[in-house]
């Protein structure tokens, strides 16, 4: 499956649509009772943005077989159409039936926590980093979760997961943030630089930057940042 996988991007890339889907046909034929062929279809489906059409064949594949694959790419097609609900409800309904599935319930925390559902989306990260206590992903988010939510171990969290991957933008960013509103700009400054410099294209850093520089007194250095973040494109 890989090998046809990467054939079928390959031809995808190069504009050659027949050939992409030949051999998603050669697939299915070859596999008739598999439902490898749909999640590369659908894949092939959801780069050309085509996500009515993708939904179709991975609601196709589940009913061949149902795996934790196809309900994630069926969950990000539904939300790419703007069905929000309905789609978390499936997503939500699988995990339930499926309490094992590691990937589910991750995709489903991530939801939770875009749909402002704090205190269940810390419920969720907490059972995932009960099964991976060192992923440094599910320690950055909850320790995020945990300083909106005003709960003083943020801090312990945000420090793990900066200890497991000191050159990560995202774990410096959070542990320096949290610091800045935790009171303490002294520390969380340099954090905040280290971040900015190893993402400088993402505009909530220099807005960090800017928040530390202004408790700090310095409120040109932060009149600077903020109007640096005002001009870029990913904030």
């Amino acid at each position: 499956m890989p090998a046809y996988a990467s054939l079928v991007a390959l031809e995808s890339g190069l504009g050659n649509s027949e050939a992409s889907l030949d051999l998603v046909n050669q697939l299915r034929a070859n596999l008739p009772e598999s439902s490898a062929a749909a999640i590369i279809e659908g894949d092939l489906l959801m780069r050309r943005e085509k996500f009515a059409e993708a939904a179709k064949v991975y609601q196709a594949g589940l009913e061949i077989g149902e795996t934790s694959e196809l309900v994630i790419r069926l969950y990000h097609a539904r939300t790419q159409l703007g069905e929000m609900v309905s789609a978390f409800e499936f997503l939500e309904n699988w995990t339930k039936r499926h309490p094992k599935d590691f990937d589910a319930r991750r995709v489903l925390a991530s939801g939770l926590i875009a749909m402002g559902r704090l205190e269940d989306g810390a419920a969720h990260h907490e059972k995932l980093l009960q099964e991976r206590p060192d992923d440094v992903g599910i320690l950055n988010n909850l320790a995020w979760i945990y300083q909106r939510l005003g709960y003083p171990r943020a801090i312990s969290v945000a420090e793990r997961a900066y200890s497991l991957a000191p050159n990560m933008a995202a774990a410096i960013d959070t542990l320096g943030w949290i610091l800045v509103q935790q009171g303490n700009p002294e520390r969380g400054l340099p954090l905040l630089r280290e971040a900015h410099a190893r993402a400088s294209r993402e505009g909530s850093l220099r807005y960090h930057l800017a928040v530390a520089l202004n408790q700090l007194g310095r409120v040109e250095e932060a009149r600077r940042e903020l109007e640096a973040a005002l001009e870029t494109d990913e904030f």
